[in-house]
């Protein structure tokens, strides 16, 4: 997929928005006046309007803080970079989808480039929250064509599966192939953690939540993935397997989360718990159900 710059994607925005907005104001505005589209677009306008280096400045400045602007822009970084608040994810795909439609008339559209973005949004966030993610959206993370994805397919790289005429690779799956492509940048919800909306390592429900908290505490602590430290607390961590699981990627043994809980200054039952939770889920589960059971046979007696 070729990206246009965000740069580019604005302007073009910012272009469709005036000539829509024009459009619209003569369609259905029957006293329209220039001044009144002047205000709507920001650039003072007369009929034979063109857009010159000086009115498209005037008007990006009259959109740059734009609410449409502020969610295209957000869902930009989210799904090229792999930036922002994970609990807005949903709200800002809806949101994105929304204001996309309304600058798609008969006459006027924003850039192509925006579908292949809503695309990859929605890919990532199956990926982030361990949903199986289709096969195009793989191809649209990892920069590459889908025949690469359906040949790491037949070669067992990935685990497919297939619903309603979809081919979608398994969410495990999915995240160990993209980590090794040099296209792939990972999920780091910076603005979660830095905020205050994720306290306790207890609270992190997905992967990109869980690497990127791991991520930030080790920055905060200023402690390094010297491979020397690393292998005193156990011989399965090295600084690769640090880089994997500040990733979301976990493939160690269960073991090495009490050295992990350690190394990163967690409290150990907590840390065991979340990655319980994430990369253990059926033995979570059972676990789980034992607890209840017990606990509730404790309170009939």
């Amino acid at each position: 997929m070729k990206n246009l710059s965000k740069e580019a994607l604005f302007e073009d925005f910012v272009k469709t928005v005036c000539e829509v907005s024009i459009s619209f104001l003569r369609c259905f505005h029957r006293d329209y006046s220039g001044d009144l589209i002047s205000r709507a677009i920001g650039v003072d306008w007369k009929p034979g309007f063109e857009f010159n280096e000086e009115t498209l400045r005037t008007a990006k400045d009259h959109f740059i803080m734009s609410s449409g602007w502020f969610e295209l822009s957000g869902l930009y970084d989210y799904a090229i970079d792999g930036e922002g608040p994970s609990n807005f994810i949903p709200e800002k795909l809806d949101d994105s989808k929304e204001i996309l439609s309304h600058l798609d008339t008969e006459w006027d559209s924003v850039s192509e480039s925006w579908a292949d973005i809503l695309s990859m949004a929605h890919a990532r966030y199956e990926l982030d929250f361990g949903r199986d993610t289709s096969i195009n959206g793989i191809a649209l993370l990892a920069n590459v064509d889908v025949r690469t994805v359906r040949n790491a397919i037949s070669a067992g790289e990935l685990v497919a599966c297939k619903r309603e005429s979809v081919v979608y690779a398994t969410n495990k799956s999915a995240r160990y192939w993209l980590h090794g492509r040099r296209g792939f940048r990972p999920t780091r919800h910076t603005f979660a953690i830095n905020d205050g909306w994720i306290e306790n390592v207890t609270e992190v429900w997905t992967y990109s939540d869980f690497g990127s908290y791991l991520a930030n505490q080790r920055e905060n602590l200023g402690v390094d993935a010297d491979d020397k430290r690393l292998k005193g607390l156990h011989p399965s961590l090295n600084a690769i397997a640090i880089n994997e699981i500040e990733q979301g990627i976990f493939k160690l043994p269960l073991d090495a989360v009490i050295p992990l809980a350690d190394f990163y200054q967690f409290d150990r039952h907590d840390f065991l718990l979340t990655v319980m939770k994430l990369f253990f889920k059926d033995e979570y589960r059972i676990l789980a159900r034992k607890t209840v059971v017990k606990d509730e046979d404790t309170n009939d007696e």
